[in-house]
């Protein structure tokens, strides 16, 4: 059988979204890489609504674009990244890739 945790990486990764089922204090981690031709804007997206904070690279020759981010989640909360402007650089003549997306739970409440 499946352990439980590589069917939640499954889902997630075939519906493109992370869902919190336990509340607290997450930290996310995302870059890409621009086409030779083209800049891009990465965004992550909380509940439909974009958090202020994107990865950004120049079209200026693959440029990396890199950010993290500590924001808390509550339950049912869903993340996700969003292309907002250009493209991103993908090889379509090997396995590699170059855009990237972590994050981790640090804590279950933050002080108040």
């Amino acid at each position: 059988p499946v352990p439980i945790y590589e069917w939640v990486y499954l889902i997630t990764y075939l519906i493109h979204f992370f869902a919190v089922y336990y509340p607290g204090l997450y930290v996310f981690s995302w870059s890409g890489v621009s086409p030779r031709s083209s800049s891009f804007r990465l965004a992550l997206v909380k509940n439909g609504r974009e958090i202020p904070a994107a990865a950004w690279a120049e079209q200026n020759g693959y440029q990396t674009g890199s950010i993290s981010i500590v924001l808390y989640l509550g339950q049912n909360d869903r993340v996700q990244l969003e292309l907002s402007e250009g493209q991103l650089y993908e090889p379509s003549n090997s396995l590699r890739g170059y855009t990237t997306f972590t994050g981790s739970k640090l804590s279950e409440s933050i002080a108040r």
